[in-house]
């Protein structure tokens, strides 16, 4: 008997540890002399993009029919995604 709980526990904690994580994400993308890196991402809903722009002008970041976000030179915004 202690045998088949001691295996039943193994298993729950495999599943425990392949189940995926459900917190959300901070993405962060750098903008250099006119360059997004990374130049494409993926967010889930919940998840944080944060743009930091480190050149002089601002830049705009848009995904139609999402957002549309303006980020002002030498400044970082931030958009979660819903």
């Amino acid at each position: 008997m202690i045998h088949k709980l001691s295996l039943g526990a193994v298993c729950g904690l495999a599943v425990m540890l392949a189940a995926p994580s459900a917190q959300a994400e901070t993405i962060r993308v750098t903008i250099d002399k006119l360059v997004f890196s990374p130049a494409e991402i993926s967010a889930s809903v919940g998840d944080v993009i944060e743009w930091q722009n480190d050149d002089v002008m601002a830049h705009t970041v848009t995904a139609k029919g999402e957002f549309d976000v303006v980020i002002p030179p030498k400044k970082t915004a931030a958009f979660t995604r819903t």
